[in-house]
């Protein structure tokens, strides 16, 4: 409680450098087909099937490198404190609330304004200002007063929408089919790589492996890369109930 002048301890800061083990992940898938095969795709619908195969096969190792971020950041609640880290709203209002389901779905933004106050609490950075949901969630958004469309309708997804604003650009909401439905993640992303919770690291990128000549010829995609939370204290879980009555408690 010393004023400056009256402290006789001179305050240092020490800097350490904390080194993280990686663990590389390799991911492959191969396709095989028939040179007869390709002959007559390619004469009757006029597709090089070597190269659709190579988008296709490169679009699933994608996606499933998304499945296994998105469960990683669902675990990182449960290597938190679960009781503050992890609320639930449910779509269906109690019997008592005779306003309408987009009234009710108003109720949803004080949950969300709470466990983004908490990921600031914990990382000391920044409140949480990412949502990532399944589409299917995703839709109690658009009954939102401030609700704010960012993408193309006829573009950004099947469902019409991958990226959206909510309260004024406090949020911004991500639109995955790789998130399973009920899930609802709040995430803190910061501005550098130093305030990061979640790094993907690709070792190799996504490659081909040359197919030998024969008459069934073959072609391997593969790819090297490590995944890791470093602060799990960066996400919060919003449950989506669509059963249970609900209530207005935080």
């Amino acid at each position: 409680n010393a004023s400056l002048e009256k402290n006789m301890i001179n305050p240092k800061i020490k800097y350490t450098i904390e080194k993280i083990q990686l663990k590389v992940v390799e991911r492959a898938i191969s396709s095989e087909w028939t040179i007869p095969f390709e002959q007559d795709v390619k004469a009757l619908y006029d597709i090089n099937i070597q190269e659709d195969l190579v988008n296709m096969i490169s679009e699933q190792i994608a996606i499933d490198i998304d499945r296994e971020i998105i469960e990683g950041l669902i675990m990182c609640t449960g290597l938190t404190d679960v009781s503050r880290h992890t609320r639930t709203f449910c779509t269906k209002a109690p019997p008592s609330f005779t306003w309408g389901p987009n009234a009710w779905f108003q109720n949803i933004l004080p949950k969300l304004n709470y466990l983004s106050g908490v990921i600031y609490n914990d990382t000391k950075m920044g409140a949480g200002n990412i949502i990532a949901c399944n589409p299917e969630d995703a839709a109690i958004f658009e009954s939102l007063n401030d609700f704010k469309f960012t993408g193309n309708s006829d573009k950004d997804g099947e469902i019409g929408y991958q990226n959206a604003i909510v309260q004024g650009g406090k949020y911004k909401v991500v639109i995955s089919q790789n998130i399973p439905v009920g899930v609802m993640l709040v995430l803190y992303k910061g501005d550098t790589e130093q305030k990061a919770s979640y790094f993907y690291a690709p070792y190799v990128p996504v490659m081909i492996s040359p197919y030998p000549l024969g008459n069934n010829p073959t072609m391997t995609i593969l790819t090297r890369y490590a995944v890791k939370a470093v602060r799990p204290e960066a996400v919060a879980l919003l449950a989506i109930d669509t059963v249970n009555t609900a209530d207005f408690a935080v």
